[in-house]
């Protein structure tokens, strides 16, 4: 299932995971993809399906929600960040950690969201993270769509890899996308 820092092991697959959760998956997976090839085509689609679901009201709402999160990560990232192309049928912790993110401030069980944030960013781009979590998940609200309680899982997820997070942060460099043959690494 999911470790962090063990890539012997093989991530979850996305039909584990409810559509709320494999919609905002994929929309954070496009959404980068965009932005690392600069191709519009990503952002388009990723606009008409979440428009589709949301309405044309809320689109705004949770796609700026989405650009924040991924702004506070590139900008204050405290580690390798990893990504699977959004065709891929698995999830890498780190996806599961944005889901886990939403899922606890749209619970408002702000201890385990902030928590989440720390893993992810340094304190400069806690409120950015957060800020935008909690924009989709008003949003998912609004729209009946409630994420599941996985905090436990993500609880015990970021205790295991405490320790090898924290002896890689130093010396790596600006992000860089490459493709890896399991998935697309964002480098912090």
């Amino acid at each position: 299932m999911f470790a962090y820092g063990n890539d012997e092991i093989a991530p979850s697959g996305l039909t584990e995971l409810s559509e709320s959760e494999r919609l905002l998956v994929w929309s954070y997976r496009r959404w980068i993809v965009g932005m690392r090839t600069c191709e519009e085509i990503h952002w388009t689609l990723v606009w008409r399906e979440v428009s589709c679901i949301f309405g044309a009201d809320s689109v705004r709402s949770v796609l700026g929600g989405l650009q924040s999160i991924i702004a506070g990560i590139g900008l204050y990232g405290r580690r390798t960040l990893r990504l699977h192309p959004p065709c891929c049928g698995h999830i890498c912790t780190d996806e599961f950690s944005i889901v886990a993110l939403i899922g606890a401030c749209q619970r408002r069980d702000y201890r385990t969201a902030r928590g989440i944030a720390e893993w992810l960013v340094r304190e400069e781009g806690m409120s950015g993270v957060l800020e935008g979590a909690g924009r989709i998940a008003t949003v998912l609200s609004e729209h009946r769509l409630y994420l599941p309680d996985r905090s436990s899982r993500q609880n015990e997820l970021n205790t295991i890899d405490a320790e090898v997070s924290s002896e890689s942060q130093e010396g790596l460099s600006d992000p860089v996308l490459y493709e890896d043959t399991n998935c697309l690494q964002s480098r912090r």
